[in-house]
């Protein structure tokens, strides 16, 4: 699989929605997001490697969760860098790292947690 560049969210569930990506894949196209669940759903891109070409840009975040959404991203492993800011949690929202650290999600710009958001 191969994301290139996108209007929106290259991966994106909502209302309870879940998208599991199972294979490994290149991020070489910039997006708003990469990643984004709100309102219940849930984006999983566990123990993946994923390799990023090109230097995508990300004009909001590569990771980003509002109202209740998951990120699942623990034991994957990324190649590449991209721009933008790495992470953002709102809302009683999860993103789960595995304990990878502030740094894990790739970006230029710090994570941010916002209004009871959760990153771990």
């Amino acid at each position: 699989m191969e994301f290139g560049a996108c209007a929106w969210a290259h991966l994106y569930a909502i209302y309870y929605g879940t998208l599991n990506v199972t294979s490994n894949y290149t991020i070489n196209g910039n997006a708003q997001d990469h990643c984004r669940a709100e309102n219940g759903g849930i984006v999983k891109i566990q123990s993946l490697t994923i390799t990023l070409t090109g230097t995508p840009a990300f004009s909001s975040t590569f990771a980003r969760t509002f109202t209740m959404g998951m990120i699942i991203g623990n034991s994957s492993t990324f190649s590449g860098s991209a721009t933008g800011k790495r992470y953002q949690s709102n809302q009683n929202a999860l993103i789960h790292s595995g304990a990878g650290g502030a740094n894990y999600f790739p970006g230029d710009v710090a994570g941010e947690i916002n209004s009871s958001g959760v990153y771990v």
